[in-house]
C-alpha cells in the first residue's frame, strides 16, 4: 500500500493471511478462512464494524484514522471483558 501511495489511515485490509498485511499490520483484520460453511458470517459481523451498527462506527463517525478504531477492536477481540 505503501508503494502505491494510498493514505493509510484510510485503509482497512481484511485477509485470511496476516502475511498479506505484515507490513501494514495495524491496517489489517485476519479472518477465518471462509470454507463454503453457508452458516459462516464472520464477515456479516464484520460489516457490523464497519458499516457503523456498534460503538466504534468507523463509516458513521467518520473516523479520520481507522488504525486507531482496529486498534480497539483488536482489543475488544481479544479481551472478551473489555
Amino acid at each position: 500500500m505503501t508503494l502505491l501511495g494510498r493514505d493509510l489511515s484510510r485503509i482497512i485490509i481484511i485477509d485470511n493471511f496476516p502475511e498479506c498485511f505484515k507490513y501494514q499490520s495495524e491496517n489489517g483484520i485476519c479472518i477465518e478462512s471462509w470454507t463454503g460453511n453457508e452458516e459462516d458470517t464472520e464477515l456479516k459481523e464484520l460489516m457490523k464494524f464497519l458499516r457503523g451498527t456498534n460503538e466504534i462506527e468507523i463509516v458513521i463517525n467518520k473516523i479520520d484514522d481507522v488504525r486507531e478504531a482496529l486498534d480497539i477492536l483488536k482489543k475488544t477481540l481479544n479481551n472478551p471483558l473489555a
